[in-house]
């Protein structure tokens, strides 16, 4: 990982921040450390503490460095699609779905 992210990051101008997100992102401070750790060269300096402690649905900032930074935010893919498709099918998500399919009637 670490080294796919620095060989992007070399073409960049600024690096700014890193964020983890979905899954191993979110939830393994060790992916994290060990990452963070091998991108020392750019800046980079691992919280333990505030690592340790952002997983579990908790975002939060997981460097001691200002710029670059790295930062965890946990992701809802699935809320995010479900909450996209009823409001193209404009049903109210406090309501549910029909009751059949063949009331669904898209354009």
């Amino acid at each position: 990982l670490a080294r796919h992210i620095g060989g992007l990051a070399a073409s960049l101008d600024n690096f700014d921040a890193l964020v983890f997100t979905g899954g191993i992102g979110e939830n393994s401070a060790l992916l994290r450390a060990k990452t963070i750790e091998s991108l020392r060269v750019f800046g980079f300096t691992l919280n333990r503490e505030a690592n340790e402690r952002t997983v579990g649905g908790r975002s939060g900032r997981i460097s001691r460095s200002r710029r670059p930074t790295a930062i965890v935010i946990p992701t809802d893919e699935e809320g995010l699609i479900a909450r996209d498709a009823t409001a193209i099918l404009g049903i109210s998500p406090s309501g549910g779905f029909p009751a059949q399919p063949s009331d669904l009637h898209i354009a």
